[in-house]
């Protein structure tokens, strides 16, 4: 064994490793400055969402609030690491690229590019998510006023559409080819939605009739009128939305407005 062999090998290394100490430092330094960062903005964002997510539940009644949901949990919270992570992967390339080392570099960087995409993808989807959370108790309330059957079904039909086109649009922002995926979901979700409405439409058939009938009660009929409607005889006391209402000698009756329409009616005397 020769050691000028051995002299030699160590002072190449040695210069080596003192050629590699200025990059070293600075990718050490890039990473923590990227640390720090990363880690305030991931608080800010946190921050960010819990306000917008409250703006928003001051705006929605408090039948369709997120409040309790998972979406008010868990937002906030992915959100602010989806952050972090796309902020140090951006320092994290920046400090590889000081170590001289192009093949890493350049993964690094090409994540970083698609990082931003997945990101607003993300958020896309969060925002489906709420969104379909609110119409669902829209859709519920809406429904089971207007007497329709099933109405938290339907609810939860509207709510997996609004999801489900968060979702292609979330892919498409990403870059995924999603064209027939698309064409068949937006197929089957007309199918759906179709089928809600013309449920709906049926459902609240009845209501509509008394909201027509009422419009045209109003133009014969004024409060204080002797009615017999029906063969209901009483004071016309208040003419409502849906329903008139009478004061007869056996108490106050609610008629539905399309008796208007439907049934003799007589004014027997005028106020």
């Amino acid at each position: 064994m020769s050691f000028p062999n051995w002299t030699s090998t160590l002072e190449q290394l040695s210069g080596q490793l003192t050629a590699l100490l200025p990059g070293a430092a600075a990718a050490v330094g890039l990473l923590l400055v990227g640390w720090l960062v990363a880690s305030l903005l991931r608080l800010l964002t946190r921050k960010l969402v819990v306000a917008v997510v409250a703006r928003i539940n001051t705006r929605l009644r408090p039948a369709e609030s997120l409040s309790g949901t998972r979406v008010t949990e868990d937002a906030p919270r992915v959100m602010g690491a989806f952050v972090y992570w796309v902020v140090l992967l951006f320092f994290l390339a920046a400090a590889i690229d000081k170590l001289s080392l192009p093949v890493v570099t350049s993964v690094l960087q090409s994540l970083a590019y698609y990082m931003p995409r997945v990101l607003l993808a993300v958020a896309i989807i969060f925002i489906g998510l709420g969104a379909g959370i609110v119409a669902n108790r829209w859709t519920t309330r809406v429904a089971a006023a207007a007497g329709v059957e099933y109405a938290p079904a339907l609810g939860r039909l509207v709510q997996v559409a609004v999801l489900v086109v968060a979702l292609i649009v979330g892919a498409q922002e990403v870059g995924l080819e999603s064209g027939f995926f698309t064409a068949t979901i937006l197929i089957v979700l007309a199918a759906i939605l179709g089928g809600l409405a013309l449920a709906f439409g049926l459902g609240s058939g009845p209501i509509v009739t008394n909201i027509m009938a009422s419009y045209y009660a109003a133009q014969a009929y004024r409060v204080g009128d002797v009615v017999r409607v029906a063969g209901i005889e009483g004071i016309v006391q208040e003419i409502r939305p849906t329903s008139i209402v009478l004061d007869t000698a056996d108490g106050q009756v609610h008629l539905p407005a399309r008796k208007y329409c439907d049934d003799v009616s007589v004014v027997l005397r005028k106020t």
